[in-house]
């Protein structure tokens, strides 16, 4: 059995022993492949804390780092005491960092956000999110660090909270069990022991899939089509100017009044430029999980994971389903249309600096592209650079599978004629 298959079975292992988080295993996974971070938050008493440990201990080889914070928790707890030799001889601040956070290849953080501010935002988010530690007296350093799973029973809305939220791709809100079924299942569990029972993986197997999901193409990495990165940023553009006008909606009756962009951004984090990228690293892990070496468009289905609390807010969770269903093609034509059209938004961006009516001519394709409608490519055209040889061979294959680009000359630079708009 290849390791995926035997990481696949463990993690269904784990949703079978934590049936209240059935639903968010698999974000668990994705997380665990990409490097990515997952914070719980819920009620004490749903099972957090065992669910985050016992998926480490699942794996060996790899020291697990574990500290239940509190508002008293210093630097030292986690990042190791002061050199007391070196602060007396040479006046340094070093740290002794053995056996601490920064030695550690997985972290389990219970209670985070009862750390004070000044941890949360001044020392934390380079170690989340760079891996590296950076102090005043000691060199800068890289750690092995890959994966925190942290714990929460609230949250706060400060500025330190939000920037260290971003840092969890993978948020998941713990919900009691309540139907009949569920609640035998638990029972059984907890006689059998079920959650101490999980099979054990080596983790070096864990750490290639993960390279392999950052890997890029020309280092033999998950190769993502034009196609796909363009499916990614128009189902975004799609889904969140929606999801904010629901979240508007949910909490207008409560406030009776117009909420606050802080209000909406509890419930529906803002779409930064860090979790725009690392969505895709998870629809990455979800091909490595699946064996292959190239992206599909279903699995955009996983930036669920990312873009939302699972758990938390039914409603945002079936509007995400129902954008996919509407927006991912799966007719060959419209796939093959897809493909087509985002190789022509990498392809016209070499020649946007030679014209400027390169919009025009992306109008008037996306006008006659059934799937996406009236679709306004030159958005995305700022991503790719290519050779001129590579853009000429691109865009005899648009002519050949797009007849409207086919030219009344043979001019090379046909596609920056005056196009007419689309409106």
């Amino acid at each position: 059995m290849q390791y995926r298959e035997e990481f696949a079975v463990a993690m269904s292992e784990v949703a079978q022993g934590f049936i209240s988080y059935r639903r968010a295993v698999p974000g668990i996974s994705l997380a665990l492949v990409a490097g990515q971070h997952v914070l719980i938050e819920g009620k004490a008493g749903n099972g957090k804390s065992e669910l985050a440990v016992s998926t480490f201990s699942m794996f060996t080889d790899v020291p697990i780092f574990r500290l239940g914070v509190s508002a008293m928790t210093k630097l030292e707890d986690m990042f190791g005491q002061l050199i007391v030799s070196l602060m007396i001889e040479k006046g340094k601040q070093v740290r002794n960092i053995e056996g601490g956070l920064l030695t550690a290849g997985f972290a389990f953080l219970d209670e985070l956000f009862d750390l004070p501010d000044m941890i949360l935002r001044g020392a934390l988010l380079n170690v989340l999110n760079e891996r590296i530690y950076m102090s005043k007296d000691d060199p800068i350093l890289h750690i092995p660090l890959h994966t925190v799973i942290a714990t929460t029973n609230f949250r706060r809305l400060t500025e330190a909270i939000k920037a260290v939220m971003e840092r969890f791709l993978v948020k998941i809100r713990a919900t009691p069990v309540t139907n009949y079924i569920d609640k035998l299942g638990l029972t059984d569990n907890y006689l059998e022991k079920r959650a101490h029972q999980l099979p054990k993986l080596d983790y070096g197997g864990l750490a290639e899939m993960r390279a392999l999901a950052n890997a890029s193409p020309s280092e033999g990495g998950i190769v993502m089509s034009e196609g796909y990165r363009l499916l990614h940023t128009h189902i975004l553009a799609t889904f969140m100017p929606q999801a904010e006008a629901l979240v508007r909606e949910q909490l207008e009756p409560t406030l009776r009044r117009e909420p606050t962009p802080d209000e909406i951004g509890a419930v529906l984090a803002p779409l930064s430029q860090r979790t725009d990228a690392f969505l895709l690293n998870l629809s990455r892990a979800n091909a490595v999980l699946h064996g292959r070496d190239h992206t599909v468009f279903p699995d955009i289905h996983t930036y669920e994971y990312g873009l939302l609390t699972i758990g938390a807010n039914p409603e945002l969770e079936a509007l995400w389903s129902e954008t996919c269903r509407a927006t991912i093609p799966t007719r060959a034509d419209d796939i093959k249309q897809t493909e087509t059209l985002g190789r022509l938004a990498e392809g016209m961006h070499t020649l946007r600096d030679e014209a400027g009516q390169n919009s025009h001519a992306v109008n008037v394709v996306a006008g006659q592209a059934p799937t996406w409608g009236a679709l306004q490519i030159q958005e995305w055209l700022g991503k790719s650079r290519r050779g001129h040889a590579t853009n000429q061979a691109i865009m005899q294959e648009l002519r050949a599978e797009l007849p409207l680009l086919a030219p009344a000359n043979d001019s090379t630079m046909s596609l920056t004629q005056d196009w007419p708009e689309v409106s």
